[in-house]
């Protein structure tokens, strides 16, 4: 398997360049071949081997470098944040939650006001709580005379959960709400969030945000726990696009812990697809699956079968381009049959994919936290050749094996 990453927070010096422009000047563009004859003296032209294992990664952005910070450095301080001692400088996530009554009204409003406030929204989903979940995440709070109310507020609808990154985000997330007394919030701060998105008749304040970096990393777990998803880059984008797509799931802080490139037979693709057997378009899906190959990955990261989806877009391409225009399928897809990738619907339908293209491999969790690094391609390195050759080899095994049973 791949070996591990050393990943690296960079800064510049004062009167230097901006460090991203810098670093991505520096280790020269993701193709190999383009870096080797436009950028000679690059990392990647010097030690990237192809494009897929092309040494270094840089954020393209002030955004993925802070969605990159706050996954693998949620306690990151920035140097003169540690020479001042305070807390404003630490790059940290906090959790918030719109709860149904404004989610439903005013959902674009709210994420506007966060992106003013300088957040970076890292994880986004939505999700309708059950009681029993309610209780469990508030359970502090059970025996409080308002948990009533509480309760029948954050069961009413969906509930918008989002991770949010940027320095000091737990404190300037908690000072931008307000007093969680809405009374309060309307006489001492009406300008806070919770007095400006109040509702009429409703006790309860409609924003939620952690009390500590300790609780705010707990609560994020409690909504976006690690997943693994299937991700499937289609034959129509291997070509050209492969190399730009797996550069995207890096950015965005997946991480790869299984990966083939394979040619699905018909009974595979039959099979893989079984669900849409009675659909018109289903020959002409497996049809266009067998003509070449494509790369199956496992994607682990947390809510990774919501953020993956989020990723490719719509299923087709004119909606892609309009609803989620820097998407994957908004920028490759030419057609909503040729829509350059594939993504599991559901968490169940993953763990139901993945099975069938890698076989079981749940007892890899089993493994302790030392062996278990070697069986997880890093979000940088998504392996060796070695490692490729190996998979290369696996899969033919498993595509015998797994077509002789469909």
């Amino acid at each position: 398997a791949g070996g591990p990453s050393r990943i690296l927070v960079l800064s510049h010096t004062e009167g230097s360049a901006s460090v991203i422009p810098a670093w991505r000047e520096f280790i020269g563009p993701a193709d190999i071949e383009e870096a080797r004859r436009e950028k000679p003296e690059s990392l990647r032209a010097q030690y990237g081997t192809q494009t897929l294992f092309n040494a270094v990664h840089g954020s393209k952005d002030s955004d993925q470098a802070s969605r990159e910070l706050a996954f693998f450095f949620p306690n990151f301080r920035t140097t003169s944040a540690v020479e001042q001692d305070g807390e404003e400088g630490r790059v940290e996530r906090t959790l918030a939650l719109i709860r149904p009554d404004v989610a439903m009204e005013n959902r674009d409003e709210i994420l506007a006001q966060i992106q003013k406030l300088g957040f970076t929204v890292a994880l986004q989903r939505e999700v309708l709580l059950t009681e029993e979940q309610v209780r469990r995440f508030y359970l502090q709070h059970v025996d409080e005379d308002y948990f009533p109310a509480l309760l029948r507020s954050m069961t009413s609808g969906p509930v918008l959960a989002l991770a949010l990154a940027r320095e000091g985000a737990v404190l300037h997330w908690k000072n931008s709400l307000g007093p969680s007394d809405l009374d309060k919030a309307k006489e001492e701060s009406p300008e806070c969030l919770r007095a400006q998105f109040a509702v009429d008749n409703e006790p309860i304040n409609q924003l939620h945000g952690s009390a500590s970096p300790e609780e705010a990393e707990q609560e994020i777990s409690f909504f976006f726990p690690k997943q693994q998803t299937l991700a499937v880059i289609k034959p129509d984008a291997m070509d050209e696009h492969r190399d730009v797509i797996l550069e995207e799931i890096r950015g965005r802080g997946f991480t790869v812990t299984r990966l083939k490139e394979t040619v699905l037979s018909r009974g595979m693709a039959e099979e893989f697809y079984k669900e849409h057997r009675e659909k018109p378009f289903f020959s002409q899906l497996v049809d266009f699956m067998c003509r070449g190959p494509c790369m199956m990955l496992v994607l682990t990261k947390e809510n990774a079968v919501e953020e993956w989806r989020a990723l490719m877009g719509p299923t087709d391409p004119q909606k892609a381009k309009e609803t989620s225009p820097e998407s994957l399928r908004a920028r490759f897809a030419a057609d909503i049959l040729h829509n350059s990738v594939h993504g599991s619907s559901s968490e169940q339908h993953a763990e139901e994919k993945i099975r069938f293209i890698f076989g079981d491999i749940s007892t890899d969790a089993a493994l302790s936290a030392d062996e278990e690094s070697d069986v997880t391609i890093s979000a940088e390195e998504l392996g060796s050749p070695a490692y490729l050759n190996k998979e290369m080899s696996r899969s033919s095994t498993a595509d015998i094996s797994n077509d002789s049973s469909s």
